[in-house]
């Protein structure tokens, strides 16, 4: 069986089963009454008249140029006759091009599935595309930008002590900026430095009266005087450098309660801490002064604290408390000028430690008896304390941002839990070698900061 005879070919010149060459006429030979190629449909039943179409079938025609081949069955082969003008002895049928195979059952019917299929995906991709564009635009629907681009939040800011915690209130505002609160665009801050420690109602009257959507104190005074001029109100309030304990600003550290939330000063760990270290740098002290502000609320929560340890330490401490530089003054003048009665000084945490005209006058007296003091405030020469273990400010302002945004955002405040603020050791090589002692590496390599 020769397979060429249904391959089309573009010579003119086929050899037949009996390897004549003859000459096959292309289908712009066929007469008019021929079938159309790409319309073909196969007989279903033998007529006495010979089938014009090509044959479709593999199999070669029979060499009798004037009778067709028998069939007991339809098929699709078909010979030349003398019926045909055109044809000759000689002639065969043109080999079926592949565009005149009839398709299969089903096929138009899979046509219209792959056209909808088609449709279907473009729409898609359409789609897609729309959203993705629209999905790039800003959002302000995070929890830690603000909700609505066109509210401007408004922020009444009161800073007791400006000069010792200022940078809490730069960090936060640095922080709240990075979280999409930039100031100018989207809030305002009013912030007010009052140079009293307490008595400054007024300050949050006013924060009151314009309605601002959040108070920021510092540090506890502020706090505690925000939480009583806000009640009635819906205005939350986030504390700074705040001493939690017996201020009755918050239930307690997990469950603030109330309006407010905010950082923590650590002020018993810190002076627990002070006394430690003071212990560590100068052994041979035993008697330690230890002055505080009169009737201050947490200070009973931080002796409570390094009572315990003092004792631990065989240490024996000394504890005065005034109302005013005055009775500083006056309560220093009153000891021996030889033998005053202790051998160094602690200052805890509480105004009294930041107060200049409070703690100046217990400086002055330890340099003139060479006595090593452990403080809040160092100095960049060889005066003042030796030591100081106090809350990183900055990193206070860092802390409390999120919380200002949660509060902002319509979470509410006495859920949220106190941070607390890490601590620093700071170390004055220059004012411990004027009372002649020397930190030992070992501590050095501990300190955030060190003068030297």
């Amino acid at each position: 069986m020769d397979n060429n005879s249904l391959e089309p070919t573009n010579s003119n010149e086929e050899s037949s089963s009996n390897g004549e060459s003859i000459t096959v006429k292309t289908s712009s030979e066929q007469p008019a009454s021929g079938p159309v190629l790409n319309d073909v449909t196969p007989p279903t039943t033998a007529t006495s008249e010979p089938d014009p179409a090509p044959s479709l079938s593999s199999e070669p025609t029979s060499t009798a140029p004037s009778t067709p081949e028998p069939s007991s069955a339809p098929t699709n082969e078909t010979t030349p006759t003398s019926s045909t003008p055109e044809s000759t002895p000689t002639d065969t049928p043109p080999p079926t091009p592949i565009a005149a195979i009839p398709p299969k059952k089903g096929g138009k019917k899979l046509l219209w599935i792959v056209l909808l299929l088609v449709l279907l995906v473009a729409g898609a991709a359409t789609w897609y595309l729309l959203a993705g564009k629209s999905s790039n635009k800003p959002t302000t629907s995070s929890s830690t930008t603000p909700t609505k681009a066109s509210k401007v939040y408004k922020v009444g800011v009161v800073s007791v002590a400006d000069a010792y915690f200022g940078d809490s209130i730069t960090s936060f505002k640095q922080k709240m900026a990075e979280l999409g609160y930039v100031e100018g665009k989207n809030i305002t801050y009013d912030i007010q430095k009052p140079t009293a420690v307490t008595g400054n109602q007024a300050i949050i009257k006013k924060f009151v009266d314009a309605k601002d959507d959040l108070i920021v104190a510092s540090p506890t005074e502020a706090s505690v005087e925000a939480k009583e001029g806000t009640k009635g109100t819906n205005i939350p309030v986030v504390s700074m450098n705040s001493s939690i304990e017996g201020s009755n600003l918050i239930d307690s550290v997990e469950k603030p309660g109330g309006n407010v939330s905010g950082v923590r000063y650590p002020a018993p760990e810190a002076a627990t801490k002070r006394l430690e270290v003071l212990h560590e740098i100068a052994p041979k002290v035993t008697k330690i002064l230890l002055p505080t502000l009169k009737d201050y609320p947490n200070v009973p929560g931080q002796l409570a604290a390094v009572e315990p340890k003092a004792k631990t330490l065989g240490l024996t401490l000394i504890e005065k408390s005034f109302s005013t530089p005055a009775e500083v003054t006056t309560y220093l003048a009153s000891l021996p000028a030889a033998n005053p009665g202790f051998d160094g000084v602690l200052l805890i945490a509480e105004p009294l430690a930041i107060d200049p005209t409070m703690y100046q006058p217990i400086y002055d007296f330890a340099a003139t008896h060479k006595l090593p003091v452990a403080g809040a405030t160092l100095s960049n020469d060889d005066s003042g304390p030796i030591l100081s273990i106090v809350s990183d400010n900055k990193a206070a302002g860092q802390l409390a941002a999120p919380i200002a945004v949660k509060l902002l955002t319509g979470t509410a405040p006495g859920t949220i839990p106190f941070a607390t603020s890490p601590t620093d050791l700071l170390i004055n090589l220059k004012a411990a070698s004027r009372v002649g002692l020397t930190p030992d590496a070992g501590l050095l390599s501990t300190a955030q900061k060190i003068v030297r």
